[in-house]
């Protein structure tokens, strides 16, 4: 029901779904932007109203997002080395968001994790957060692109 979203769009049934469990609202203007790139703060709100079915509701003071960070920190999806409070309104990376979906995935065994890694050709064992990209993208909640690169700096 965004005004914003029409049933064309990639994104429609992965956002209807989300909405209709509540893992995302869309803005209050009543439109969900799906051109926009997603920042730390969204990302962490999603991940943990998904992982968790709870939504802990928007800071009144501050970055909005401060009450799903400072939740997300205590279940250890993420430390503060890795992603800082002041990160919360810029775009999050796809190594960060493997990060997270890692920690909620907690242990899993990955059969041909070796075949895995080196079929993703632009990470390597040195490249930030390998395993976390690998288990994300081995379980299917991310994808790489087409040329078997993940691009875990982007966007």
């Amino acid at each position: 029901n965004y005004s914003d979203l029409k049933n064309t769009n990639w994104a429609y049934e992965a956002v209807s779904t989300m909405s209709s469990k509540e893992i995302v609202k869309g803005y209050p203007d009543g439109t969900f932007k799906p051109n926009n790139t997603v920042t730390y703060g969204e990302f962490i709100k999603m991940a943990l109203v998904a992982s968790t079915g709870e939504d802990v509701g928007n800071a009144t003071s501050g970055n909005w997002a401060e009450g799903y960070y400072k939740e997300s920190l205590k279940l250890g999806y993420f430390t503060e080395y890795d992603i800082k409070k002041s990160m919360l309104s810029r775009d999050i990376t796809r190594a960060h968001m493997a990060l997270i979906i890692s920690s909620i995935l907690g242990d899993v065994s990955i059969k041909n994790y070796d075949q895995i890694q080196k079929g993703i050709t632009d990470i390597t064992a040195k490249t930030a957060y390998e395993y976390d990209i690998t288990k994300s993208y081995a379980t299917g909640i991310l994808t790489g692109y087409e040329d078997k690169t993940f691009k875990p700096s982007k966007t």
